[in-house]
């Protein structure tokens, strides 16, 4: 805690994070819901932890369901460390595909999440704060990752309702690491 820089108030970093979702998150979950019409709901999820190149990088997954709100016990039983490729059949029934992010379009529908979240920079001083402590790329996707936001379909718009719970305040608009030791 004591080498923490915060770059922003908790007014400027709620900014960030509703510019991350407008530019981002929010373009995303409307594309993937035009195209499989199934589905009715995703939940972002957030973690921190070391992953190649940065030692607080912020990372994202989305999942998402045909029911009106996303079965995270099923998900998270679903989706581990070993088992990314699973079809969790309790958000994904029928003919929907795996219900997290990675599916690998090559049509450009993961763009606009991929060119608006930046892992070790952006997303860190926005979501740190509602990241679990201690967690780690090698982790299953419910133990490293907390929900920040559920997104529903409401007719042809998407209602978002943050469910995050900010879990280390002290991290809210934290400056990168990277940006304290290199400038």
């Amino acid at each position: 805690m004591e080498n923490v820089i915060r770059m922003l108030d908790e007014e400027q970093a709620q900014a960030l994070r509703n510019e991350i979702i407008e530019k981002g998150v929010m373009p995303y979950i409307k594309a993937v819901f035009e195209r499989f019409p199934k589905f009715n709901s995703a939940t972002l999820l957030v973690a921190q932890y070391w992953d190649d190149e940065a030692d607080d990088a912020v990372h994202q997954e989305v999942i998402f369901s045909a029911l009106n709100t996303p079965n995270l016990k099923s998900a998270f039983e679903t989706y581990t460390d070993e088992n990314m490729e699973a079809k969790d059949s309790i958000n994904s029934p029928e003919d929907l595909p795996s219900t997290v992010v990675d599916w690998g379009f090559d049509d450009g529908l993961e763009r606009s999440l991929w060119d608006n979240w930046c892992d070790n920079g952006d997303a860190i001083t926005a979501f740190a704060a509602f990241c679990k402590e201690g967690a780690n790329q090698w982790q299953d996707i419910g133990e490293a990752y907390s929900p920040y936001a559920v997104f529903r379909r409401q007719g042809k718009d998407v209602e978002m309702v943050v469910i995050g719970e900010m879990i280390r305040p002290w991290l809210d608009g934290v400056q990168p690491s990277w940006q304290s030791r290199y400038g």
